[in-house]
């Protein structure tokens, strides 16, 4: 029953909600598609299926809407943006069957898509052991009821069961709810089982583009398809569902809705946004730290300045070696400082090539099965020599294996602990912990901190705080790529003046039992 309130009046204050569908939706499946292209993985590919589904549920109400008509030139703007889309949506030579059905394939298929996007994000072992034969499972009442509203089948089967009629919509009101409930527990576990204060942030934008969009699947997901091609039964009078034109607008007003849609819109587009640009920036610093180290000249010539310093340095010492040497009393107490100097200029040489070679040589290594704590103990060792005066306490819970190749690995990991000690830490903390399909390796110091400016070009060949005779800025874009080369990341996190720490993350080697 539509009173107290007449047709013309639901119209004109649904007025703005429809507008804002439409560009909402427009907006969301650029969003989407732009999504799928940069990321290229299976999770953007179920949010572009959720996002069409909501597309296709939409047309098919907002077209329906176009062809029911009663509206005047002011409310055509406001509903359809230009009198032509109005037109053309009335004029579309498409059956009421066909276009129920398209809503009735939308409406459908969100939740099924929704929690398929939930099982690709859930890390629960059972959940993606059995992922395959539990989506199969969740297609199974998807597919009966877009079998069920298929026109031909409804008809047959609504025909003197109204009875029926009544039951499969608040059987499918009941299954839809239940979909989009376990999609959000599934999300809500995964969120609340992240430790990381950072991959909590990023998987934050992904829960937060599902709940734009399933706000507005539930402005329409209670309303029946079929009504548009059965809208004169009966039953739906007795339920109180007419037509797609929302009664309950008038009472909330059409501009609490437009408020509630157009916030939606902004959780759901900064989500998918935020969700592709991480990724986007990943694969954009990889491309810019690839073609600076592949500026051969800037690097020759960092590399030739510093060799003929270090050279000049050693015949300084050497010359003052021949001068003690020549002179009647030698002096021996010189002479061994004199050869100390000179070994400790070889050797830090030695390590500056070593450290060039490494960045240079094949990026190729071999994973293996190696203890994870054997190889971080390793890593601290060589660097425990350096200042004693330096606490590194090792926090390891448990001791994992990784597939990896141990010495590579060992060298980055020494190298991240020598930039922790360089920084005047007096405290180093290196800690090993799970983070869902990854081990952690997390190495926190006290020392001077990083600015976010430094932070940026951190990772970037010949980059250094430090002056270019001690040190040629190839460390940390040698540690980032062994980490990649693991199929790992590396992620940085630092405060002036409070300290540096480094997450390294490699995936879990996961043996069969």
């Amino acid at each position: 029953m539509i009173h107290p309130f007449s047709m013309s009046e639901i119209f004109r204050n649904s007025i703005l909600e429809e507008s804002m569908l439409i560009i909402s939706l427009s907006l969301m499946t650029i969003v989407s598609i732009y999504m799928v292209i940069r990321r290229r993985d299976i999770l953007s590919i179920y949010l572009l299926a959720v996002t069409i589904c909501l597309v296709i549920m939409f047309a098919g109400i907002i077209t329906n809407i176009a062809k029911i008509g009663g509206y005047n030139q002011e409310q055509i703007v406001f509903l359809f943006l230009f009198e032509k889309i109005q037109k053309v949506l009335r004029d579309w030579p498409i059956t009421l069957s066909s276009l129920g059905y398209s809503v009735a394939i939308g409406r459908t298929l969100f939740p099924y898509f929704l929690l398929l996007t939930a099982m690709e994000c859930s890390m629960i072992a059972w959940v993606r052991r059995k992922k395959k034969k539990l989506q199969l499972l969740a297609l199974v009442i998807p597919v009966m009821f877009l079998i069920y509203y298929y026109p031909n089948i409804f008809r047959e089967l609504v025909n003197s069961r109204f009875w029926l009629l009544v039951f499969m919509i608040y059987a499918a009101r009941i299954w839809i709810i239940l979909y989009v409930a376990l999609a959000f527990l599934l999300l809500g576990i995964e969120y609340f089982n992240i430790t990381m204060t950072y991959c909590r942030r990023n998987f934050r934008l992904i829960v937060l583009g599902n709940i734009g969009l399933s706000a507005f699947y539930f402005i329409y997901a209670i309303q029946d398809p079929a009504q548009i091609y059965n809208m004169f039964i009966g039953e739906y009078l007795e339920i109180g569902s007419i037509t797609y034109i929302r009664q309950s607008i008038i009472q909330y007003g059409y501009i609490s809705v437009a408020i509630f849609i157009l916030f939606f819109l902004i959780m759901g587009t900064i989500g998918m946004i935020g969700y592709t640009t991480l990724n986007y920036i990943e694969e954009r610093k990889d491309l810019i730290l690839k073609k600076k180290f592949n500026s051969r000249s800037l690097g020759i010539s960092i590399f030739a300045h510093n060799v003929k310093n270090q050279l000049l340095a050693s015949r300084v010492i050497y010359k003052k070696m021949e001068k003690a040497l020549n002179e009647d009393e030698m002096d021996r107490e010189q002479l061994l400082k004199y050869c100390r100097n000179l070994m400790a200029f070889n050797e830090d040489m030695l390590s500056k090539m070593n450290s060039f070679y490494n960045s240079l040589k094949d990026s190729r290594i071999e994973l293996r099965p190696c203890d994870l704590k054997t190889v971080v103990e390793e890593a601290v060792d060589r660097c425990k020599s350096d200042k004693e005066e330096i606490e590194i306490i090792l926090d390891f819970q448990d001791s994992p294996t990784i597939l990896a190749d141990s010495v590579r690995l060992s060298e980055a990991l020494t190298n991240l602990i020598t930039n922790s000690k360089e920084a005047e830490a007096t405290k180093i903390i290196i800690r090993l912990q799970k983070e869902r399909l990854y081990h952690v390796i997390v190495i926190e110091d006290n020392g001077n901190g990083i600015t976010k400016k430094v932070i940026r070009k951190i990772f970037e060949p010949f980059q250094s705080t430090k002056p270019s005779s001690t040190n040629w800025g190839l460390g940390l874009y040698y540690v980032r790529r062994t980490i990649k080369n693991h199929h790992g990341n590396i992620h940085i996190e630092s405060k002036v003046g409070e300290g540096t720490t480094f997450f390294i993350m490699l995936p879990k080697f996961l043996v069969n039992s």
